[in-house]
Formats: C-alpha cells, sequence, structure tokens
C-alpha cells in the first residue's frame, strides 16, 4: 500500500470520521471546512461536535491530520479529494446539492494537477455521471477522475464504522481508479466491493431506506401490541428468532429521525418517482408510519390528562436523536417537545450532551434543567425520548409516584421492579 495525501472537504460526522480513518490507516490527511469555528476548534485539539469516543480518536490520529479553512492551502500537494458535504432535505423533498456543487467547483478551480474526486456524500442517483459531463463541458487543462464511495456511518460510532467497515463500495468506470480506490483502503478490513457509479450510489439508499422500513414495521407491531393487549416482548422475540429476520433495527421506540434517515427516505421516493414514474409504495409507507408513530406516546398522556395539557408539567429525558451524539437534527425528541409545548404544556428538559444545540431550537420556551435528577424532580410526568445511559440506569426509588412514557422501552426488562404508571411502546404497565 502507497501512503495518499488525502483531502476531505465537509468536515461534519462522516468528513471526519473519514479524515481519521485514513489517518488510522497511514495516510496524511488535509481537512477543509468552511466553517471558521469548527476548524478553529480541530485546530485546538477539540472536537467540534460530541459523539462517544470521538476525542479519544482524534488525540491519537491527530498527527496525520491537518485542519484549514483556506482554499489555497487545502489544494496544495494533494490530488485525491473525498466529498464528503452535507446533502440536505431541501425544496421539493429533493437532496440540497449547493455545497455538494460548491465542492466540485472548488476542486476544478484549484487543483494543481490531474485528480481524483470521490463522492462519499450521499446523492442522488445519477450524480456521478452528471459530475463526469460538467467536467467535460469545462475542457479543463486537467483529467479528473470521479469516484462514488458512500459512507455506512452511524452517527456515535462513526469512527469505529470507518475503520471496522462491513464493506467499502467503490463505484467507478476505469480500472486505474479502482485500483487507487482498493490501494487507498488496503488496510481496512471491510469487504471491497467494485461496481458501477450509479449501483454504488443505489446501494447506499437503499441499505438506508431498508433499515427505516424495518424500524417502521417494529413500530407498527408494537402499535398493534397494543391495541389487542398481546406482550410486545413476546412478540417480537418470537418473530425475530427467526434467522432470516433477527434482531438487528427490531426494536421499538419513538422511530428513526437524525439527518440521514428521513431525508434519505424522502429524497430517494421522490426522485424515483419524479425521474422514472415508479411509485416505491413500501418506501411511501415506511415514511408515513414514522411521521405518525412518534405522537402516539403523546397521545397516550392527552388521554391520561383528560384530554388538556395546559400548564401540565412534564419532563422530557433526551434531545438528541440517538444517544452518543449531540446531534437534534430531526430528533425526534424535539417533535415532542414541540407538540407538548405547542398544547400548553410546562415543559422541562434534560440531556447529557444535546442542551447547547436544543437551546437553539427552543430558546425560553422551555425550562432547562441543570442535571437529570433536577429534571425529574420538576414533574410528575416523564417522557424518555433518548436511551442515554444514565436514563436506563435511573434507580426506581426516584420514579416513585411518577407517571412514566418510555419512548425507548428503557425498562420492559425490569418489569417486575416497577411501581409507577409506565407506559412503553407497546403496551403498559398500571402502578403497583
Amino acid at each position: 500500500m502507497d501512503s495518499y495525501k488525502i483531502l476531505i472537504i465537509g468536515l461534519g460526522p462522516v468528513g471526519l470520521a473519514t479524515a481519521i480513518g485514513f489517518a488510522y490507516a497511514g495516510h496524511d490527511v488535509v481537512c477543509y471546512d468552511i466553517d471558521k469555528e469548527r476548524i478553529n476548534s480541530l485546530k485546538n485539539g477539540a472536537t467540534p461536535f460530541f459523539e462517544q469516543n470521538l476525542q479519544y480518536y482524534l488525540d491519537k490520529h491527530g498527527d496525520k491530520l491537518h485542519f484549514t479553512d483556506n482554499l489555497e492551502e487545502a489544494f496544495s500537494e494533494t490530488n485525491v479529494f473525498f466529498i464528503c458535504v452535507g446533502t440536505p432535505l431541501g425544496q421539493n423533498n429533493s437532496a440540497d446539492m449547493a455545497a455538494f456543487w460548491n465542492a466540485i467547483n472548488d476542486i476544478v478551480k484549484n487543483a494543481k494537477c490531474d485528480s481524483i474526486i470521490v463522492i462519499k456524500s450521499t446523492v442522488p442517483i445519477g450524480t456521478n455521471k452528471k459530475v463526469v459531463h460538467y467536467i467535460e463541458t469545462l475542457h479543463l487543462k486537467h483529467e479528473f477522475g470521479v469516484v462514488s464511495n458512500p459512507e455506512f456511518l452511524a452517527q456515535g460510532t462513526s469512527v469505529e464504522d470507518t475503520i471496522k467497515a462491513t464493506r467499502i463500495i467503490i463505484g467507478c468506470n476505469a480500472p486505474y481508479l479502482r485500483d487507487l480506490m482498493l490501494d487507498i483502503y488496503d488496510k481496512f478490513d471491510g469487504e471491497k466491493i467494485v461496481t458501477t457509479p450509479e449501483s454504488a450510489e443505489l446501494i447506499k439508499y437503499e441499505a438506508n431506506c431498508y433499515l427505516a422500513m424495518r424500524v417502521s414495521f417494529v413500530n407498527d407491531l408494537a402499535h398493534t401490541c397494543d391495541l389487542v393487549g398481546a406482550d410486545v416482548e413476546s412478540v417480537l422475540k418470537g418473530v425475530s428468532m427467526d434467522p432470516r429476520i433477527g434482531t438487528h433495527y427490531f426494536s421499538p421506540g419513538l422511530g428513526y429521525g437524525g439527518s440521514c434517515f428521513p431525508k434519505d427516505t424522502i429524497c430517494f421516493h421522490n426522485q424515483i418517482q419524479a425521474e422514472y414514474g415508479y411509485e416505491l409504495e413500501l418506501i411511501e409507507a415506511t415514511i408515513d408510519v414514522n411521521k405518525r408513530h412518534p405522537l402516539r406516546l403523546c397521545r397516550k398522556i392527552m388521554a391520561n390528562c383528560g384530554g388538556d395539557l395546559i400548564n401540565k408539567k412534564i419532563s422530557i429525558l433526551g434531545l438528541s436523536f440517538k444517544k452518543d451524539t449531540d446531534d437534534v437534527r430531526d430528533s425526534l425528541a424535539v417533535n415532542i417537545v414541540s407538540y407538548l409545548v405547542s398544547n400548553g404544556a410546562n415543559v422541562t428538559v434534560w440531556d447529557p450532551e444535546a442542551m447547547r444545540n436544543a437551546k437553539k431550537i427552543f430558546a425560553d420556551k422551555v425550562t432547562y434543567a441543570n442535571s437529570l435528577n433536577e429534571a425529574i424532580d420538576a414533574s410528575d410526568t416523564i417522557f424518555i425520548a433518548t436511551d442515554w445511559d444514565d436514563i436506563v440506569n435511573i434507580p426506581f426509588d426516584k420514579l416513585k409516584n411518577k407517571n412514566v412514557y418510555d419512548g425507548r422501552n428503557c425498562y420492559l426488562n425490569r418489569q417486575e421492579e416497577i411501581k409507577f404508571n409506565y407506559y412503553y411502546v407497546g403496551g403498559s404497565i398500571s402502578d403497583k
């Protein structure tokens, strides 16, 4: 394996994890982002956002990482460019590709020699082909090879998912691009699958859509258990023991959130419908279930309060879309807080890492507890929205005389200890 000097463009969770992964593999990595505050934080050795173990990996491999917000500095002495910018949900429910095309233009204007553009951002199918065509129309003096190399990272474990990748997808149409990418990833254990750019782009979307579909299916199953009086744990165990089904992404909860699944399911569904006239009905149903499901526990609160939440005190435990990250983008906890506040409730919130981001959304509409205990003491009604370890391990004597609504089914394995009103996804346990 040769050692490469690689430029990472975009230092969100994907870009930073990718950069650290390549540093781990022995490459020298230049990391570019237009966010000066983010770059300054990284230059000072601090992660700009929270993720479990991220600071550890940054400290361990930081000697091979160089951070800059200067374009000229970023493009000196390197010709392998990984685009890791965000493609959030934009107008008409399609991916907002502005940052992506800005990155493409930065590359073609600043590259010093023949170069390789690697698309790691999640992009609509056909983007690789559009980039190739766009570059051809510019009649540049340098040649550019374009590779699709989607990421399969989970926030909270993104660096581990990079280093210990289950698979590495390489979408390209030229043998020299295949060979270069295989060399770059030589020290990574995941199986390397070389395919066409279109196939690589489709693999990314289909993987996320299938996982999202499992989440919606199991939540619909749990709701059915609640309706018919079945024991959700027994049903889930009986179904998931089939080796063709398994337990992964098969636990009831509030639904899927974050910056990937909500955006990717919508963008993929709409692109295929708009460009090919084909209705992806399973994905449409997945999206619909995920919209309806998260508020079911809120409606239980409303019903148990006589249909009126005015001035009812409710504490929300957890605000990030999942544990081990401070990301609140498309967090279902945020939707729940907004619903309760809009219906007149006095809401207190707590999260071990996401409070700063939450304040940007809620401002003075909620009360911010300084600790988990303070949040519990503030209300008789407790809503668990994120399964942080501190929340999962709450001593049950602290929940005595509380009404607990558990959106993550944290305590089903401790049913015999429960001495409070407990409402979970799929059923309830009355005060003992």
